[in-house]
């Protein structure tokens, strides 16, 4: 069964931070056949360091959207969502 899984934290991304979250989706779902890891451009994504933790899970395969694409971004798409919500006090 698939479901919505993320890492969180106060820490700020970079490609230290983004390895481990291939290896949080590799152990929920290895009983997969194939895994598409979905990333946006950013530099840390690209990050040699990124690549190399990435191809030892021969199972997986990293997509990255294409360049100015906002709207395939789910990332983007709740920020400008989060920003049109009113603030309740």
């Amino acid at each position: 069964m698939l479901s919505f899984t993320h890492l969180t934290g106060e820490e700020n991304c970079d490609a230290g931070r983004v390895t481990e979250y291939p290896e949080l989706i590799y152990k929920k779902y290895c009983e997969f056949s194939k895994i598409y890891l979905i990333a946006d451009n950013a530099e840390y994504f690209h990050a040699e360091k990124v690549g190399n933790r990435t191809d030892e899970h021969k199972k997986s395969d990293t997509v990255f959207l294409p360049g100015y694409a906002p709207n395939l971004n789910l990332t983007e798409r709740f920020r400008r969502f989060a920003e049109k919500k009113p603030v309740k006090k």
